[in-house]
């Protein structure tokens, strides 16, 4: 007879075995070889675990080493889902958002956002939110994005804080709060969202919930036309035409040495800057 404490090891001992199984998957898929990865996780998929189930249901939505198949990758992003695992649950909402291999059905959509959004993941939070800012799958509710937008910020959500610093920006749920948003624009700009600094250029220009300072203007639009940004580029050159060459130049040596927070460029410079500054001996 099975005691308790042996039924415990074996658990263990299986958590284990398919750990390393779903490891050796992880392993093949990095260098392209799909069809060992689907050996070690379709296995664990059919014993129900759910990140197996979601691995391989990425398979099957790529057709990589297997046939593509929308219907059975959906089929098991809902397994995948229903036993909790939020990334699977994200995408499948995304499915259900498109219509890809099931029928196109927002609310079903919008119940699987909030299923990850619940378990605390943030771009579940924030595409929650965006749902009941535009009454797609729930019905419009101004107060509840706001809610999932600022527990999206909460975990550093750039997206989340734009989005937020919108609707304080129009006034959609909130009385209009320009300084909130230019601080929430602030947030999500240091971050490197580029719409984010594009619109707080646009509120150091017109001296909206800020100071007016067009070099602070200046400064905005440069990092995001840097990105490519048309609009970015445009405003930039017209704050330029109300600068001196001096301001310009001292602007411009700013933003060349700007990283985003939290970029692999900023972790980078810091490093080196460290290095620069280290003792010798050290």
């Amino acid at each position: 007879m099975m005691t308790a404490a042996m039924t415990g090891l074996l658990a263990v001992m299986l958590a284990t075995e398919a750990a390393a199984d779903f490891a050796t998957g992880v392993e093949a898929l990095k260098i392209g070889d799909f069809e060992t990865a689907y050996k070690e996780w379709a296995p664990l998929a059919e014993q129900g675990d759910g990140r197996a189930q979601f691995a391989l249901a990425n398979l099957y939505l790529r057709g990589n080493g297997v046939e593509r198949d929308l219907a059975r990758a959906a089929a098991l992003l809902k397994s995948s889902a229903d036993s909790g695992y939020p990334q699977a649950a994200i995408l499948l909402a995304t499915l259900y958002q498109s219509g890809t291999g099931v029928e196109r059905d927002m609310v079903k959509a919008a119940e699987y956002f909030e299923a990850a959004a619940q378990k605390g993941n943030a771009d579940a939070q924030v595409n929650l939110g965006v749902f009941y800012v535009q009454g797609q799958g729930v019905a419009q509710d101004y107060a509840k994005a706001i809610e999932w937008f600022g527990k999206a910020v909460e975990q550093g959500s750039a997206v989340g804080a734009f989005n937020l610093g919108e609707l304080f920006r129009q006034g959609r749920g909130v009385e209009v709060d320009m300084a909130k948003a230019a601080n929430l624009y602030r947030t999500a700009a240091e971050k490197g969202f580029v719409k984010a600094q594009v619109n707080l250029g646009s509120l150091y220009t017109l001296g909206q919930g800020v100071d007016m300072d067009l070099q602070q203007s200046y400064f905005w639009y440069e990092v995001a036309a840097r990105t490519g940004d048309q609009y970015a580029l445009r405003a930039r050159d017209k704050v330029e035409e109300k600068l001196t060459p001096e301001q310009i130049a001292a602007v411009r040596k700013v933003a060349r040495q700007w990283r985003a927070v939290g970029s692999e460029e900023e972790a980078q410079a810091k490093a080196d800057s460290e290095r620069e500054t280290k003792p010798e001996g050290q």
